[in-house]
């Protein structure tokens, strides 16, 4: 996912990606040609455009995009926009959220993250009792500890190792010694091609916001005047409940250090879409299912990804130890455990 911004063919990671990005967009040319071919069979009269007022539902997103209308102009997006659009959309819905999941489910299997995994499943108990099993955006949106460990889950591992950016006028970034408390300023001349390292500023936001703090704590009921407590939340612990208090949370600290989705104009299209996959996926696991990582010492290589995928044995809650043991018996059949 990362690599130098220099198109040196196959020899460069960025020039196998444009490449890998030609073919993709040319599958993708494919499946336009059939969604108007589909539309010109239903309405041979009215060709690609379609109604806006209609109430007719299209089918998949592809149908979506090819009717959507800019509200400001009136027009609708050309071709080489529906094929950025799908392509960010693909990305944004697997690239994002399934790093994220692998990493959701690997810490809530943890032994030591029974009691955050346990108070994920009484919010959604909470939630199926007030507005019934349904994921609605009336139920999603009255979630706020699943919430808190997704945004916990960003902070300490974010998807997004860095972006580029290139300096528009000279400046002179400030570089303080930790143990001395030196600054040292470097110069960047205007032009400069700089990489903003996001993986590092987000998970220091914990540290940033707690040292910031005027003495406050989260606790189950509220929040309550003990300095100590939400001032020694480590920036390396797993800790969902410091989102839950404006104080203590991440978001509150400098501006631009939590930014798991990048920054300012050019922030991850896909970011809305992401957390919303993000919260329905955690809701509906830790709502039905059990599980178990197969091999908790798996390694995690740059940027963030589980070296052979994160095997992962399901089962139904109500299930149980046989659910479980039936989960086993069909991994080994399957020749993916011993």
């Amino acid at each position: 996912m990362m690599g130098l911004p220099y198109n040196l063919g196959r020899f460069s990671k960025f020039g196998r990606a444009l490449k890998a990005r030609k073919r993709v967009l040319s599958r993708i040319d494919g499946l336009i040609d059939d969604a108007i071919e589909r539309k010109k069979k239903k309405s041979p009269s009215s060709d690609v455009d379609v109604d806006v007022g209609s109430k007719k539902k299209s089918r998949n997103a592809i149908d979506l995009l090819l009717s959507a209308v800019d509200p400001e102009t009136g027009e609708m997006a050309t071709r080489d926009e529906l094929k950025d659009q799908i392509l960010t959309q693909m990305f944004a819905g697997h690239e994002t959220t399934g790093t994220t999941i692998c990493r959701l489910l690997k810490e809530l299997s943890s032994p030591s993250r029974a009691g955050v995994l346990g108070r994920l499943r009484g919010e959604q108990a909470s939630c199926v009792e007030r507005f019934g099993p349904a994921l609605t955006p009336e139920s999603m949106r009255h979630m706020p500890y699943t919430d808190a460990v997704i945004n916990e889950t960003l902070r300490a591992w974010p998807i997004v190792h860095g972006v580029f950016r290139s300096a528009l006028k000279d400046l002179a970034v400030e570089s303080v010694d930790k143990e001395t408390g030196e600054s040292t300023f470097y110069r960047v001349p205007e032009g400069w091609r700089l990489q903003l390292v996001i993986s590092s500023t987000t998970r220091e936001s914990a540290g940033a916001a707690a040292s910031s703090l005027s003495g406050v704590e989260e606790t189950a009921g509220g929040a309550s005047s003990s300095p100590s407590s939400a001032s020694s939340k480590s920036k390396s612990d797993f800790d969902p409940s410091r989102w839950l208090s404006s104080a203590t949370s991440p978001a509150s600290a400098p501006s631009g250090l939590y930014a798991p989705f990048g920054l300012g104009p050019h922030v991850c299209l896909g970011m809305s879409l992401a957390v919303q996959e993000l919260r329905a996926c955690l809701a509906l696991m830790v709502r039905g299912f059990e599980w178990e990582v197969v091999d908790e010492k798996e390694a995690w290589v740059p940027p963030k990804l589980p070296e052979r995928g994160l095997e992962v044995l399901f089962w139904k809650k109500e299930e149980g130890e046989a659910g479980k043991q039936r989960a086993i018996a069909a991994a080994q059949a399957k020749g993916w455990i011993e």
